[in-house]
């Protein structure tokens, strides 16, 4: 197992990149610490290495941080998930940090958050047709339980539906990123929606 090193040698930032260079034994996909000059910390993800140059995706973004100041803390493990069964109901963040003002989760274990890929010859056929109401939508490109559905929305598009069994009625939309408060209490209204269970 890899140990975690810290290196002082940040040259360049770039949006929300930066290059680490002098680092040995870095691994893509490891995540990082950031310790900036004021002692607040940011994470990161090795998206790059060549050589002993690392190239970091800073998650919370590159505003503020001082080159000569910082401190990149390589962990030498992926990003891991912490699991049990009080995770069930939550709200967390990407990096799987509670959002909903609950306690701290006490894992029963740590997952890494990157999977194998997918046997596409191992999945169930998909035969529960969605309809949408939308006729291009359900004779060219019908939609299925059990595959990744993509969003209806858009200016001027109706936002109310209805659920009906398999059948969404009176709109378009699955999933509405909020651009208001409406927008908001719409996005509530279809999460709710979604994780209550079809009759």
């Amino acid at each position: 197992m890899l140990a975690v090193k810290e290196y002082q040698t940040v040259t360049n930032i770039s949006g929300p990149l930066m290059l680490v260079e002098m680092v040995d034994e870095a691994k893509y996909g490891h995540i990082v610490d950031i310790e900036l000059g004021d002692g607040s910390i940011r994470h990161g993800q090795i998206l790059q290495v060549e050589n002993d140059k690392v190239l970091v995706q800073v998650f919370e973004g590159t505003r503020g941080i001082d080159v000569s100041r910082s401190t990149v803390r390589f962990l030498a493990k992926p990003l891991e998930l912490a699991v049990s069964p009080d995770i069930l109901g939550r709200v967390f963040s990407g990096l799987g940090e509670p959002k909903d003002d609950g306690p701290a989760i006490i894992p029963d274990k740590r997952l890494d958050i990157n999977s194998k890929p997918i046997n596409p010859y191992a999945r169930n056929y998909p035969n529960e047709f969605i309809q949408t109401g939308i006729s291009s939508i359900d004779g060219l490109n019908p939609l299925v339980r059990g595959q990744k559905l993509p969003i209806f929305s858009g200016a001027g598009l109706p936002h109310r539906f209805r659920r009906d069994g398999n059948h969404i009625r009176g709109g378009t939309i699955l999933y509405r990123r909020p651009a208001s408060n409406r927008g908001n209490r719409t996005c509530g209204y279809v999460r709710q929606s979604c994780q209550r269970p079809c009759d």
